[in-house]
């Protein structure tokens, strides 16, 4: 089975961070479909880019990912409290010394001005922490799983424009609109 991975892992196309991903995630679950095993399929279908404590238990490498990204957003709910001045004894306090440079490179992200800004940077952070495991893995399921994350995290970014933006508050402003307009009250004098 490792042979088809080095097959399946050589025939897709880089990737790069400032790029786009040159397919979308249908299209590359649709080219794996008939290259992986039904199980290892699934586990691509399912995928997310966010903690997922079962996706962890399936493979070493979504451990990582689980783990990291697990401890990313426990910095940000204690970096949150505290700036709100609450008790930020309620909350998890992260594993700072498991990833200590990750952990100054996010404290510098939050304290950035702009949102852009700060969903780059943090995006950046993710994409090189991705980076990172995909050195560890090579032409195995892992290093495909890793792709995939890689992949999801492009097509995340994608979404994210002003076209995307102005149509979502065009939708949305029409909406109220709608809804002012049905609890309108008229009052005749």
């Amino acid at each position: 089975m490792a042979s088809d991975f080095i097959y399946i892992l050589s025939s897709l196309p880089m990737l790069s961070f400032e790029g786009e991903g040159a397919v979308d995630y249908e299209a590359f679950l649709d080219s794996c479909k008939n290259l992986v095993s039904a199980k290892e399929y699934a586990k691509l279908a399912k995928l997310t880019l966010r903690p997922n404590a079962d996706q962890a238990k399936e493979l070493p490498v979504l451990a990582s990912w689980n783990h990291w990204c697990t401890v990313m957003s426990q910095v940000i709910a204690l970096w949150r409290a505290q700036r709100r001045k609450s008790d930020s004894a309620l909350y998890l306090h992260p594993e700072r010394e498991t990833y200590p440079d990750e952990v100054r490179k996010l404290e510098a992200i939050l304290l950035t001005k702009g949102i852009h800004e700060k969903q780059d940077a943090w995006e950046l952070l993710q994409w090189n922490r991705l980076e990172d495991l995909a050195n560890q893995e090579y032409f195995n399921f892992s290093a495909l799983v890793v792709y995939a994350l890689k992949l999801l995290l492009l097509e995340n970014r994608r979404k994210r424009t002003a076209e995307a933006g102005k149509g979502v508050f065009e939708a949305m402003v029409s909406k109220h609109l709608d809804e002012a307009a049905a609890n309108r009250i008229s009052v005749e004098e």
